[in-house]
């Protein structure tokens, strides 16, 4: 569940 988060905030980050 954690992993989700985070690779959800990564996949943002890096569409910025």
């Amino acid at each position: 569940m954690l992993v989700g988060i985070i690779a959800q905030y990564v996949c943002m980050l890096i569409n910025r």
